[in-house]
C-alpha cells in the first residue's frame, strides 16, 4: 500500500522562508531549515496556469537581480 500525504497552503514560499529565518539561531541552521522545507518538494505557482514545480536545489548565493534564469536553453 502506498500513501501520499500532501500539505496545501495559500502561504507563499517567500513567507515560509521568512518564518524559518525567525526559528534559526545561525545562518547555517537557517539554510538547513530552508533546504529541509523545500528541497526535492513540489510547489504550485499561484499565477498563470498554476503549474507545479519541483525544487531541486537552493542556491543561497544568488538572487533574482544577480541571476539569469534559463528555460529550455534560453
Amino acid at each position: 500500500m502506498d500513501s501520499i500525504f500532501k500539505f496545501v497552503t495559500t502561504k507563499t514560499c517567500l513567507d515560509r522562508i521568512h518564518e524559518l529565518k525567525h526559528y534559526a539561531k545561525s545562518d547555517a541552521e537557517y539554510m538547513k531549515l530552508v533546504n529541509d522545507e523545500f528541497k526535492d518538494k513540489s510547489v504550485v505557482a499561484d499565477w498563470g496556469n498554476m503549474r507545479t514545480y519541483i525544487v531541486h536545489d537552493i542556491d543561497f548565493d544568488q538572487n533574482p537581480v544577480s541571476y539569469t534564469f534559463e528555460f529550455n536553453g534560453t
